[in-house]
Order: C-alpha cells, then structure tokens, then sequence
C-alpha cells in the first residue's frame, strides 16, 4: 500500500482509471502478477506476486514514480490540479 502526500484525497474516480490501467500495464513490463488492485481517493492497494529479479524496494520505486509522472501529465489532471505525489 501506498499514499498521497500528506494522505491527501487526491484521485479522482475518472483519474483511478487511468491510474489502474496504467499501473496495470507497468506491472505486465516488469512481469509482476497483479491479484489485486483497488484504492482510495488517498491511497493504492496492490496485491502482487515480483519476479525474483525485481526487489520489493525496486518495484514500489518504480510504479511509484511511474504513475505519479503519468497521471500528473494526463490533460484531465493538469486541468484541475497541481500533480500527483505519493
């Protein structure tokens, strides 16, 4: 699991799904099997198998930083705030 800064309420319903679909699709190139995957307005859960290449520590970097960078850039986002930080 994963929060906002500061657990602000920031994903929109519109915005989780493109935030799912893209987390989805990270974790298919790094070959990590996604069992589930939902959240909050303030937070993800994912429930995931890592391949043994891929520590815990390297994966949450990653799809961290990859989705905030993607949903902070999507024409939705940028109309109605800042960015997206975890």
């Amino acid at each position: 699991m994963w929060a906002t800064r500061k657990c602000e309420p920031f994903a929109t319903s519109v915005m989780e799904q493109f935030l799912y679909c893209y987390i989805r699709q990270r974790c298919s190139d790094l070959r990590v099997t996604i069992y589930a995957l939902n959240g909050m307005s303030d937070h993800v859960h994912p429930v995931v198998s890592l391949p043994a290449v891929l520590s815990p520590v390297n994966f949450m970097n990653e799809i961290k930083g990859a989705s905030a960078h993607f949903i902070s850039h999507l024409p939705e986002v940028l109309s109605i705030t800042d960015c997206l930080y975890w």
